[in-house]
């Protein structure tokens, strides 16, 4: 990438190759909004791009480091606390977590893990990744007798071996507050299950609904994901507009949340055809559709709302986040 294009990705509804824009997706916002931000907090980002070499990303904020008297806990401080983690960004990230804490952190390497030993009254952090874990990790867990144990899960959500059934179990990525309730809740509650309160909120005051995400973006669908079903619902993703399409012709869902830029079919699209289909069946009750969106215009909200009426059903709800750009919009029944 030359020099005047790798200012230009700076630009909004801009991206290095147009051409790319069907297949790929995406608006060219991402990197103006989050320029946008830096500046407003007095900082700097720069790109460094060579042709079949890759991207690099520099960011620069100014920051002051303050530790408030509230955030150290002295039933912590002197506590021993291991983590287990094959990435080192991991165990930086959970080292300052524990930190605030006033909690000093050692990491423990694959090759020590066999020689190493885990006091009763320590805290143990485990990294949990289904591709590094062995029958001999498992035997070396089942005798862990830390006092505090935590499991980092993955955003995928699958299902963790038996050895971690009475292990607090908190899903990444992680934030203090979430750590702090796990070492809370363990001070009165030595043994904490999978089904724990950390993971799984009460469900009883939401009804269950099935819901269908339309996302290329695979990260995006991670955390959507892992979003909703902590909020206790049943998720299927589609990669792009045409499966989404399918899947719902194929089957029955309460609520369907669309990216409107999606390579092979896009959001807006997809909202007509299934549109089409309730109009063809009127017997199906028509779904509910969030268009997930950057853009905030009145053409954006008029795009959405061609595609979302259907003739009976013409409630549009507009929804701006806080602090901002980014626009969601529910086309059809709300």
């Amino acid at each position: 990438m030359d020099i005047p294009t790798q200012k230009r990705v700076f630009d909004p509804f801009t991206q290095a190759d147009a051409s790319t824009t069907r297949e790929y997706g995406g608006t060219g916002l991402g990197l103006s909004i989050s320029r946008h931000y830096i500046d407003m907090m007095g900082g700097e980002i720069q790109i460094q791009s060579a042709l079949n070499e890759g991207t690099k990303l520099i960011l620069s904020i100014p920051m002051k480091g303050v530790i408030s008297k509230d955030s150290v806990n002295r039933k912590f401080s002197q506590s021993d606390t291991n983590i287990y983690t094959g990435n080192y960004y991991t165990f930086q990230m959970i080292s300052s977590h524990l930190s605030r804490f006033g909690m000093q952190s050692n990491r423990v390497l694959r090759d020590e893990w066999t020689s190493f030993k885990i006091s009763s009254d320590s805290i143990f952090i485990f990294d949990y990744d289904k591709l590094d874990f062995s029958a001999d990790i498992d035997s070396l867990l089942k005798n862990c007798k830390a006092t505090t144990r935590i499991v980092l899960t993955p955003l995928t959500g699958e299902k963790l071996p038996a050895v971690f059934a009475d292990w607090i179990a908190i899903s990444k990525p992680i934030t203090s507050k979430i750590l702090r309730e796990a070492l809370d809740a363990n001070l009165s509650e030595p043994k904490i299950s999978m089904q724990d309160k950390l993971n799984f909120p009460n469900q009883g005051n939401s009804e269950r609904l099935q819901i269908l995400v339309a996302e290329d973006v695979v990260t995006n669908q991670q955390i959507i994901l892992e979003m909703l079903r902590l909020l206790g619902h049943e998720v299927d993703i589609a990669n792009n507009g045409e499966l989404a399409v399918e899947k719902y012709a194929a089957g029955n869902c309460d609520l369907i949340f669309l990216d409107c830029q999606m390579p092979t079919m896009d959001g807006y699209e997809a909202t007509r055809k299934i549109r089409k289909l309730e109009e063809y069946n009127r017997r199906r009750k028509p779904v509910p559709i969030i268009a997930l969106t950057a853009g905030s215009d009145k053409e954006d909200k008029r795009r959405c709302r061609l595609a979302g009426e259907w003739i009976p059903y013409k409630t549009i709800l507009h929804i701006r986040y806080p602090g901002n750009n980014s626009t969601a919009l529910t086309c059809g029944k709300s």
